[in-house]
């Protein structure tokens, strides 16, 4: 995939045109579905297999299920984002994280990124500060829809 940005022509991510919040939202829904879909489909097997429990095993059993959740969550957005820029719901949506010189992130930032989303409080981040998360704001990444992008990138071009 091409570079989203030329750090020559967009000097940061700033410049750029973030995905609107509903946009931002949607992505969220369906990649909640997606690795809660994961999770039920795969939390009897892996408790079974690395826990050697079950849900019903009382606050052990319920403790390695939110585990699992977690770990989920985290391979999730880890895996989709470290290899395209992109979760199933920013595949739906027409969306790609950017880094700031509007590039897809390196794993170290898409590492970060990852990290941030389980910060307290993070999911309500996005109405403090100017409508960024704290897993863009903190790993300086943006979240770009990719056809508004390319028109204005070919704009600029004629």
């Amino acid at each position: 995939m091409e570079p989203i940005a030329n750090s020559q022509t967009i000097p940061s991510y700033l410049a750029l045109h973030p995905v609107g919040f509903w946009k931002r939202v949607l992505n969220c829904l369906i990649d909640t579905i997606c690795y809660c879909t994961i999770y039920f489909i795969a939390k009897d097997t892996l408790l079974e297999t690395f826990f050697k429990t079950y849900p019903e095993d009382g606050v052990v059993g319920i403790r390695s299920s939110q585990l699992v959740n977690v770990l989920i969550m985290f391979f999730y957005y880890l895996i989709w984002e470290a290899s395209c820029g992109r979760t199933a719901g920013k595949f739906i949506t027409r969306s790609v994280v950017i880094d700031e010189d509007g590039n897809l992130p390196s794993f170290k930032t898409t590492l970060y990124r990852t990290l941030c989303r389980f910060i307290p409080f993070e999911p309500i981040s996005v109405l403090i500060h100017e409508r960024i998360g704290w897993h863009d704001m903190f790993p300086r990444t943006r979240v770009v829809d990719v056809n508004e992008y390319r028109a204005e990138r070919q704009e600029s071009a004629s």
